[in-house]
């Protein structure tokens, strides 16, 4: 079995070498941490042959400033589509722009906030789902973001709640799941509770 994680940089801009930005640079020593090498590529550059033959232990799908529906469809991502169609039971995690995408791309419905969330310590409500074992209720995580799912998508079940609206959904048949805060922001919050939602989903890979 594969020991590594494919982190699908939907950005914006590229960054060097199809690396990280400097706010996810702490990723691969917590992926490390649970045997996993954390390997980043730009949507621009995404070697989908590649995967496809050798499949990633789980795949996340990052945040993006790039807004569905507005100045992107699902078409300038066609790399990302033909991956996702290949492994429909690979680990997902859609982050942010990934979980929006997750749920347009099933025909959910995508909306703005009256004014943009931006916020370290944001009040969650989760459910019993295995990626919140271990947090408090309400679980607080970083957010920023302007535009949110309003409706999810087909094969799709909301798993967290916040004034916003939703903020987690999973796949009923997959295991993919998206996610409207930012986990990656753990050095920002008050607690790590980020941290601990990486942590959750990497023990079920």
């Amino acid at each position: 079995m594969t020991r590594t994680v494919l982190l699908i940089g939907m950005w914006v801009d590229e960054h060097p070498e199809g690396g990280l930005p400097p706010r996810a640079a702490h990723l691969p020593e917590l992926f490390a941490e649970h045997g996993y090498t954390l390997v980043a590529s730009h949507r621009t550059h995404l070697d989908v042959a590649h995967w496809l033959a050798e499949p990633p232990a789980g795949i996340v799908i990052s945040g993006s400033a790039l807004n569905l529906g507005e100045n992107c469809e699902l078409t300038d991502f066609a790399a990302v589509e033909t991956l996702l169609d290949g492994l429909p039971q690979t680990p997902l995690l859609g982050i942010c722009f990934g979980h929006q995408y997750l749920a347009y791309r099933n025909g959910g419905r995508l909306g703005r906030l009256a004014e943009r969330r931006e916020h370290a310590d944001h009040p969650i409500t989760t459910s019993d789902h295995p990626l919140f074992t271990d947090l408090p209720r309400p679980a607080p995580m970083g957010e920023n973001h302007g535009q949110v799912v309003e409706q999810v998508g087909r094969d799709q079940r909301v798993i967290a709640t916040s004034a916003d609206g939703i903020e987690a959904l999973e796949h009923t048949d997959r295991p993919w799941l998206g996610m409207q805060f930012h986990p990656e922001y753990y050095p920002r919050q008050a607690v790590p509770f980020g941290r601990t939602v990486f942590n959750n989903w990497l023990r079920q890979l």
